[in-house]
């Protein structure tokens, strides 16, 4: 395993039993004993998936999420939700939300996708953006998510490419949960605790994190 990063693991505040652990309660670490258990490095996980985030290991600046996975054959979208707490009703809160949509067009260009992004904060979604943008979210095609905090805003990379920056709307250190659910196949989820190199002007820096190239084949 890269050293300064954390994995994904099965454990549960009243499991011991890796046979036994509810997969909704999976956590985003791997303690070293469950490493054996892992057969394979692309274990498809389930969705939804809840991920939580250890107190150790909070996406604060300098920190990044690291989403491995595959976007479905003839997806309609796909999203993913740092949120505050657990709970599905009443809505969370929600520090950022990041929804492609994808438009089943002949016409449209292949890679072009409808990109929602907004914050639940106090009751009310805010800041809500929404662009069609071309990114390398494609059907088929497999890919890796980075959302890097920064001091004041998420900024959020697909295959080592800046596609947009969201500024913070709530104290990012307040997030423990990672909420994925659609149209997409999911492999790792990991957070970088490695520091995060600062961005230079006109230039992607993930590529001095984005280690992990994942197969186009099915």
């Amino acid at each position: 395993m890269v050293k300064g990063y954390r994995n994904l693991s099965y454990t549960s505040t009243w499991s011991k039993d890796f046979h036994t652990i509810p997969a909704e309660w999976l956590r985003i670490d791997i303690p070293s004993k469950f490493l054996k258990h892992v057969s394979s490095p692309q274990v498809q996980l389930t969705l939804p998936f809840y991920g939580r985030i250890p107190e150790e290991e909070k996406l604060t600046d300098g920190r990044a999420l690291r989403i491995e996975g595959r976007v479905r054959l003839m997806p309609q979208s796909f999203s993913v939700a740092l949120q505050r707490g657990f709970c599905i009703w009443p809505q969370p809160t929600v520090s950022l939300l990041f929804r492609p949509s994808f438009v089943r067009n002949s016409h449209v260009k292949v890679g072009k996708a409808i990109i929602t992004r907004s914050a639940f904060i106090n009751g009310a979604w805010v800041n809500r953006e929404v662009s069609r943008l071309h990114t390398h979210l494609r059907p088929g095609k497999a890919f890796v998510i980075i959302i890097a905090c920064r001091k004041q805003c998420y900024e959020l990379f697909v295959n080592s490419k800046l596609l947009l920056a969201f500024k913070h709307q709530m104290n990012p250190a307040d997030v423990d949960i990672v909420n994925i659910r659609g149209d997409v196949k999911l492999w790792n989820i990991v957070v970088e605790s490695a520091k995060v190199p600062q961005r230079k002007s006109g230039r992607s820096i993930m590529g001095h994190i984005s280690r992990i190239r994942l197969n186009d084949n099915e």
